[in-house]
């Protein structure tokens, strides 16, 4: 098997773009999770898409938001 190096894999992956989405519910806690996508665009199109039916006056019981696409660092552990 040929050795590779990091370079070579992220040169690979190429560029990558995280959202992070938070999911709440008042009560029951709530859960954090990571989607990559290959484009900006499609990143930005899935912020708008979580974010475009979340009230701007108040905060409900269940609401799902998500922070703005940011380009993802990745690192390879040993």
């Amino acid at each position: 098997m040929a050795r590779i190096t990091e370079e070579q894999i992220l040169s690979t992956i190429g560029e990558l773009w995280l959202v992070e989405v938070r999911e709440s519910e008042r009560g029951w806690g709530g859960e954090i999770w990571n989607e990559l996508f290959t484009t900006f665009e499609e990143a930005q199109a899935r912020f708008m898409e979580i974010n475009k039916g979340n009230p701007t006056d108040h905060v409900p019981d269940y609401y799902v938001v998500a922070n703005k696409p940011v380009k993802a660092r990745i690192r390879i552990m040993p």
